[in-house]
């Protein structure tokens, strides 16, 4: 039986190619993941390490507060301490040659990190020049060096709480990822000697303070005795805890990334499943006279059964070894899609562990063993008399009525948790909806493809001719084939086109959520402060070119038993609003009668509350105690995030720590370059303020939208891939069964023409109707979750149609070219040949 098992693999060994290369591809999938994360997570170990180099301990305020200089003169008589050196840092400024702060409209800010005196305690390094080693000195990174084109000995001036000073360049240091991760506004770095930086920022206490032990001394006892020594108002770490710390931070994050990935690899594997599930179906029905023969001269059922699993298990084997030298390919991709989000860590060597071997050639022979397992079970039932039949044909089986059952089932259950996700708004009822769908579909799908094949045959005019209405009925006669054919690039589809619309729904309610908060060009707001300087927004309020300049200052407190969005508003807002300047839709009551002691609140707030005009509501809850206000207006839609909207002084008297913003809009007929020149020249003497624009800000957070579904769409192309060569698959393999058949009918009088035609309208119409029913449940799955989001603000549905439209297009291309050499094996048969032929 073994060498039976190995004759059926050589024999049929050109059949399998597809089978082989969809393997190679889920298992390539997974191991790169293995080897990529692997990698990076070495690569993010030692760059995180880096911010602790030279140090045995760390003393760190336990109250996340700071140190000054009593704890700093502590810790340097503490006995055994040879070097005492305090870190610090914080958001800065760096102001151009116009002495306006670098890329104001991009809202991108530097971290100023602190340089020590001590060169053990340097843990940055400098990647040209040198590092700051005197007051008055500074480094910065090698992207801002180069976007102010600096050269060494050049002045950088430094603006921060409102001071300013002026440094000389010495070079450009590289920070390494502890620094990079402590600046979350995506700006550079700029490294500045300890008191220097200090001075800057108010002469402000320290973040902690690094030990280095004298000769002798442990890092064990160096924590002990600085503990004793400070009190119990601080925590003294090891230097060993500290990377013990960053290395668990690092496989945390890893972790994460990697677990993300094998989701993908999982999808492509099961995709991979259908793929080789269909393959062995074929290739069992094909061979009916062979393993009947085999029963004919003694094998039992249980022979043929773990022959056929055999066949299984050499295919994923062999398979396997291969994908795990796809794997690095699959990691060298993964490291340039990263890069080309912005990623500058990127690995930069791979490596294969023992541990990654085994689960990648584990991984593809289970799942190739398992995806054999029905086929190997329908190869027990082929009955020994088959081996008198003529030829081996595999019967169009009508789809069970049991599984048609439990698609219905699985239906109704997954509508209901995709019911109960909207409701409750629960992400776990929308999980388990969208599998249970997915489930019914999968189960569903041979009932389904006969009709919609049928439909989508005679909408498309495939019908009118004779080729198109062969190839729609060979596409339909086994529904079975067909579904596990079209369910693979269904799961692939529906990903993505669920991934698709969710991007395009959050980049619409994001839009419009700041179209509705910024319904201007610009906002004015202060990198250090809570207040923009009046004096800046009567500078504005002078200039012809601007017309509106709106000052509000906004809190978030508990208003009404939910978190809600308190805006206090001047009158400079107030004429904007009368003015229809700053639209905003009232449903009720005006905003003209807006005055101390009255609000206007939105919708939702109303809709919850049961507000209405004279109603008053107590802000009490979230602020300052104060008299309820009167309700004088409603604004918004029921689907907006909850607002209210008060007066510039009211708001002040109730809520505390309010964040103020300043929004300009052009005059008429000035350009917004114009008005951006007029904006910045108001605040040049300020140089904490930000000047953010509507359009860039937009920009800003949906290119983050789009970076993630580009990742998405590239790790969802495999399985597609995948999908796609199934089809290609399936098809060459019933070009093969179906010589006969071609054969007559090009006797009857098909042209060669004609058969390719039919062959390729076959390919196409399984790939749209895969491709259609992928983007159907991927829509209706988009749609359930919007809704679901909605306290995420998700108030906008919004279909991506062009890039759906494009995507159902390339499916249709990709089947069509999956059709050309099978097209072409069949147009050339001998047709005496093949009407004598027994397969």
């Amino acid at each position: 039986m073994l060498r039976a098992s190995l004759s059926g693999l050589l024999s049929y060994r050109g059949r399998l190619t597809a089978t082989v290369l969809a393997i190679v591809l889920g298992v390539g999938f997974v191991t790169g993941t293995l080897v990529f994360t692997d990698a990076l997570r070495t690569t993010f170990y030692d760059r995180f390490a880096q911010a602790e180099r030279g140090v045995d301990a760390a003393v760190t305020a336990r109250d996340d507060g700071r140190l000054d200089e009593t704890a700093l003169d502590a810790a340097r008589a503490v006995p055994g301490v040879a070097v005492a050196e305090p870190r610090l840092a914080d958001q800065v400024r760096i102001l151009d040659r116009d002495g306006r702060p670098h890329a104001p409209d991009r809202r991108e800010r530097t971290l100023g990190i602190s340089v020590a005196s001590d060169p053990r305690l340097r843990w940055q390094d400098a990647t040209s020049g040198r590092l700051p080693a005197a007051a008055g000195e500074i480094a910065v990174d090698a992207a801002t060096t180069q976007q102010l084109g600096l050269r060494e000995g050049d002045s950088v001036r430094i603006a921060a709480e409102g001071r300013v000073e002026t440094f000389t360049f010495v070079g450009t240091v590289d920070p390494g990822l502890g620094a990079a991760f402590l600046n979350d506004e995506g700006g550079g770095v700029a490294a500045i000697p300890t008191e220097s930086l200090r001075r800057l920022l108010g002469a402000r206490g320290y973040d902690r303070i690094d030990l280095v032990a004298g000769d002798g001394v442990g890092q064990a006892a160096l924590r002990r005795d600085a503990a004793e020594a400070l009190g119990g108002a601080v925590t003294v770490r090891t230097g060993d805890e500290l990377r013990q710390r960053a290395a668990e931070q690092v496989a945390s994050q890893a972790g994460q990334l990697n677990t993300v990935l094998l989701l993908f690899g999982g999808v492509a594997l099961l995709v991979a499943a259908f793929v080789i599930y269909n393959t062995f179906t074929i290739l069992v029905a094909q061979r009916s006279r062979q393993l009947a023969l085999l029963r004919c001269v003694g094998a039992a059922r249980g022979q043929v059964f773990r022959t056929v699993l055999g066949e299984a298990a050499v295919l994923g084997l062999l398979s396997s070894l291969l994908g795990l030298g796809a794997g690095f390919g699959v990691a060298l991709g993964l490291r340039q899609l990263l890069a080309s989000l912005g990623a500058d860590d990127a690995p930069a060597s791979f490596g294969l562990t023992p541990a990654t071997v085994l689960i990648g050639v584990a991984t593809g022979l289970a799942v190739t063993v398992v995806a054999a397992i029905l086929p190997a079970r329908k190869a027990t039932k082929v009955a020994p008399l088959a081996a008198m039949r003529s030829q081996a044909v595999a019967s169009a089986t009508r789809p069970g009525w049991v599984a048609g059952t439990a698609a219905v089932l699985l239906l109704l259950a997954g509508a209901g948790a995709l019911w109960l996700a909207v409701a409750a708004g629960s992400v776990v009822a929308l999980f388990a909806g969208g599998a249970l769908t997915a489930g019914s579909l999968v189960l569903g799908s041979p009932h389904l493809v006969g009709p919609a094949g049928r439909l989508l045959g005679t909408v498309s005019g495939l019908t009118r001719r004779v080729p198109g209405r062969l190839a729609v009925a060979n596409a339909t006669r086994n529904p079975r084939r067909t579904a596990a054919t079209t369910t693979a690039l269904m799961i692939g589809v529906t990903l993505l086109s669920a991934f698709a619309t969710g991007a395009a729904s959050l980049k619409a309610s994001v839009t419009a959520a700041i179209a509705q908060q910024f319904p201007v060009e610009f906002a004015l707001t202060n990198s250090f402060g809570e207040t923009v300087p009046r004096a800046v927004v009567e500078r504005l309020r002078e200039r012809g070119d601007l017309d509106v300049v709106a000052l509000q200052r906004t809190a978030t407190s508990e208003i009404g038993g939910g978190r809600t969005t308190a805006i206090g508003v001047d009158g400079g807002y107030l004429d904007a609003l009368r003015g229809g300047a700053l639209p905003q839709p009232v449903t009720a009551g005006s905003l003209g009668d807006l005055r101390d002691g009255t609000v206007a609140v939105s919708a939702r707030l109303a809709a919850d509350d049961g507000l209405t005009l004279g109603d008053t509501l107590d802000t009490a809850a979230g602020g300052r105690r104060a008299e309820p206000l009167r309700v004088v207006a409603i604004y918004g839609s029921a689907d907006a995030p909850s607002s209210i909207h008060l007066t510039l002084d009211e708001h002040r008297r109730r809520f505390e720590g309010g964040f103020e913003t300043v929004l300009v809009s052009a005059a008429p007929g000035v350009s917004a370059a114009a008005a951006r020149g007029a904006v910045l020249d108001a605040a040049s003497a300020y140089p904490d303020l930000d000047v953010g624009d509507q359009a860039t800000y937009v920009e800003r957070l949906t290119s983050a939208v789009n970076g993630l579904l580009a990742l998405v769409g590239g790790m969802l192309a495999l399985a597609i891939a995948i999908a796609l060569l199934g089809i290609a698959n399936t098809l060459g393999l019933s070009v093969v069964e179906r010589v006969r058949e071609s054969a007559l009918l090009r006797t009857l009088g098909l042209t060669r023409v004609q058969l390719r035609a039919m062959l390729a309208a076959e390919a196409v119409l399984t790939a749209i109707l895969g491709a259609a029913l992928g983007l159907g449940l991927g829509l209706v799955f988009a749609r359930v979750a919007v809704a679901a989001g909605r306290d995420l603000d998700l108030t906008v549905f919004a279909v991506p149609v062009g890039q759906l439209a494009a995507g159902v297009a390339g499916a249709a291309v990709i089947g069509l070219l999956a059709s050309i050499l099978p097209g072409r094996a069949a147009a050339r048969t001998d047709l005496v040949g093949a009407m004598a032929a027994e397969r």
